[in-house]
């Protein structure tokens, strides 16, 4: 795992078989190709990241939503401490 500290934080990483234990899945050894070629994949760490590149989700899907208030009441609390805009301000996520 490599991770670049900044404002957005970004994470690399790799599992050098896959996420799937299901032969049959897209994800069963998709992560050994990345690793023959010495490359990592992004890791979504952000509630916003994270539902943006989801593919699917178990339970209750909109539970995400809690959380991306939640990161907006702590960015809006950020910004107007300081004064200046905190985040990636160019990221727009739909809630529903």
């Amino acid at each position: 795992m490599v991770v670049m500290e900044g404002d957005p934080k970004e994470i690399w990483s790799l599992l050098p078989y896959g996420e799937s234990e299901h032969s049959s899945s897209p994800h069963y050894n998709d992560q050994a190709k990345l690793h023959s070629h010495l490359q990592m994949k992004r890791f979504w760490f952000s509630p916003a990241e994270i539902r943006a590149h989801a593919e699917s989700a178990w339970g209750r899907p909109n539970r995400i939503n809690s959380l991306l208030s939640a990161t907006s009441r702590v960015h809006a609390y950020k910004s107007a401490s300081s004064g200046k805009p905190v985040g990636n301000s160019r990221a727009q996520v739909e809630t529903d």
